[in-house]
């Protein structure tokens, strides 16, 4: 029971994370190519979300024009995954499946650490963008970010 409850978390808070991106995404005015969540196998393929059979991360495929638009989607996943939680907290349905949420729990604070700035993760993305954004406005100060 205890790695399934695992394994069902997992899967959820990757499953958030990741629409979190795709979400921040189109609210932006950036299209979605695709939403991979897991890794794998192909279990199914809906329009853009591709669902893979190892839920162990994901990715969203976005190509944002302006550097603000990158930090957005980049810093969406894990306050997609915040959100989840502090609403299951504040309805009351952490009480309804402790094992579960406890696990989601963990799992969203150990999704903070996206936040660092190594390989592709979402912290060095926003580094990234932050980066094209200053030097955009040193080239041009008077254009808008």
């Amino acid at each position: 029971m205890v790695v399934s409850n695992f394994f069902l978390a997992l899967a959820a808070a990757v499953a958030v994370h990741e629409l979190g991106h795709a979400a921040a995404a189109r609210l932006v005015g950036v299209r979605v190519d695709r939403v991979q969540i897991g890794w794998g196998q192909r279990v199914i393929r809906v329009g853009v979300l591709d669902v893979r059979l190892v839920p162990t991360g994901g990715m969203v495929l976005a190509e944002p024009s302006r550097p603000w638009q990158g930090i957005v989607i980049a810093a969406a996943g894990v306050l997609a995954q915040w959100s989840v939680l502090a609403l299951a907290m504040a309805t009351g349905l952490t009480r309804t499946d402790i094992p579960f949420w406890g696990w989601y729990l963990g799992l969203a604070l150990v999704a903070l650490l996206h936040y660092v700035p190594l390989g592709r993760s979402d912290g060095a993305l926003i580094l990234h963008y932050v980066r094209q954004a200053r030097r955009a406005k040193s080239k041009n100060p008077t254009r808008p970010l």
